[in-house]
């Protein structure tokens, strides 16, 4: 099976690859990071590798829950720089009371076992009496985030349940059985294809083509593919879905092919784009049921429009991609502001995700706002992401490699 995910990798590549070629606003067939390709006489492609430059970060707010929840307050003590005392209020402190349906303040970690093993794929829904206030999917560690004012959790897996009141620290579940998860990655991008990338976009598409053929390569499982990419009202379109393909099937790498090279990039006028909608439909595109590891990349760098209806939108699709399992994993681009920055950090929070940002260190493209976080370390996004992908796979993640370590070549 390693060797069939080998030979496909370099046509994987090649796939992404035209996402760079033919698809954004000052792509070229030069490319300058993931790989590039040429034809030889005999038509067969050869890969040429090249050299990885855009640079990011994670940070996982579930990981450091109580920095999280520091945020939203008011009035936090501070130093001056001639040691008087002074306060500020919280980044998101303005979202302490307007969520906007994103309720992140109380987290429940939830563990759950069988035969002091972790259950991979099972359903945990919190409950506040006899009502389900919030559902999320066990990862690879067999672990879940609820979220909630809630008494007592249920966990389900196929046809066997158990339950548990609700624990200070990690409230553990024990099932008497439970029912395997296919043995399968889905993998969606949703990508913002209007103007206001520039340049990063077009690094970004490029190193995508290295983080698919790297993980592909490492991983024993089927890999599936989804494509979302959206602009905003009043453009060319709004969303231009391309349903999940099995990369072992030729037909599906040629429905692939001819939806990217389908694609082009403009529009988006004023700042805010059609996030809600984005997440929205990817959320309710074909994904593997019971597939092992859902994991959604949003590429963005503007927030939504600030709506009662795009709130009402987004925060649905965030709890809907918790209840199937779907892990959002945002990756912010410059401009984010901080609106951008809250969504995606509760989006990423609330689904089990992590949050990844790029960063000024390879001096690509605009200036990057820093997220308030805390220490991170800078990697290449290509060996970011290809860490996650093997990461909520496997259920262990590497320790990241800082991009001044890291070989330069993908």
């Amino acid at each position: 099976m390693k060797g069939k995910l080998k030979n496909l990798a370099a046509v994987f590549a090649l796939i992404l690859t035209l996402i760079v070629t033919v698809s954004f606003v000052g792509c070229s067939s030069a490319g300058r990071a993931g790989y590039l390709y040429h034809s030889d006489s005999d038509g067969s492609n050869q890969q040429k590798p090249i050299v990885k430059q855009l640079t990011a970060a994670e940070w996982r707010d579930a990981l450091n829950y109580d920095f999280w929840l520091n945020l939203f307050e008011k009035d936090i003590p501070i130093k001056g720089q001639n040691g008087e005392e002074n306060t500020q209020d919280g980044i998101f402190s303005e979202y302490a009371t307007e969520t906007r349906g994103l309720e992140t303040f109380e987290m429940h970690e939830v563990y759950v076992s069988c035969n002091d093993e972790p259950v991979i794929g099972a359903e945990v829904s919190l409950f506040n009496d006899n009502d389900v206030i919030f559902s999320a999917v066990t990862d690879s560690t067999g672990i879940a985030y609820v979220f909630g004012n809630g008494t007592h959790v249920e966990a389900v897996s196929g046809q066997t349940s158990s339950s548990a009141q609700i624990a200070e620290g990690v409230t553990q579940i024990s099932l008497s059985d439970y029912t395997e998860c296919e043995d399968e990655i889905d993998i969606m991008f949703v990508v913002d294809t209007t103007g206001s990338m520039g340049d990063e976009l077009y690094f970004l598409c490029n190193e995508l083509a290295g983080i698919i053929t790297r993980a592909s390569s490492a991983l024993d499982c089927k890999i599936n593919l989804g494509l979302l990419f959206y602009r905003d009202k009043g453009d060319a379109y709004v969303t231009k879905k391309f349903n999940f393909v099995d990369v072992s099937s030729t037909i599906g790498l040629n429905t692939v092919v001819n939806n990217i090279r389908a694609q082009s990039s403009g529009g988006g006028g004023d700042y805010p784009e059609a996030v809600d909608t984005a997440l929205a439909e990817a959320i309710e595109m074909d994904w593997t049921s019971n597939s092992k590891t859902k994991l959604l990349f949003h590429v963005l760098d503007a927030p939504y429009h600030d709506d009662q209806k795009s709130q009402s939108v987004f925060a649905n699709a965030v709890k809907s991609a918790a209840q199937k399992g779907i892990r959002i994993i945002p990756v912010a681009a410059s401009g984010l502001d901080t609106l951008g920055q809250y969504i995606m950090r509760s989006a990423a929070l609330l689904t089990g995700g992590t949050y990844t940002f790029l960063t000024d260190d390879s001096g690509i493209g605009n200036s990057h706002t820093l997220p308030d976080v805390g220490e991170f370390t800078v990697e290449y996004l290509s060996d970011l992401m290809v860490r996650l992908i093997k990461g909520y796979y496997t259920g262990t993640f590497e320790e990241p490699i800082p991009w001044t370590q890291s070989e330069s070549v993908v």
